[in-house]
């Protein structure tokens, strides 16, 4: 595949395949009644008070997530950082 896009595209397979692993999750999480499902959402930190502060300066931010019956049950921590990342 890379060689055929000549090295361009794979953002939008990276795009796609994050599209596809959500979307997934959604299925298990709904149709199959699977608890505890997590993933990562890229969000608007602005619209979660509690996160702004962890992510001050920032308007949008990946955090894991834990998927419910309605929708985003809660946001799970962010572990393992670096120091850099911190």
């Amino acid at each position: 595949m890379k060689s055929s896009k000549e090295g361009k595209g794979s953002a939008t397979l990276s795009m796609a395949y994050a599209g596809f692993r959500f979307a997934n999750s959604l299925i298990k999480d709904k149709w199959e009644g699977k608890t505890g499902v997590t993933e990562m959402a890229y969000i608007a930190v602005q619209s979660e008070a509690h996160i702004s502060s962890v992510v001050e300066g920032l308007e949008y931010f990946a955090f894991p997530i834990e998927l419910g019956s309605n929708g985003v049950e809660k946001f799970l921590p962010i572990i393992n950082l670096s120091s850099l990342e911190k």
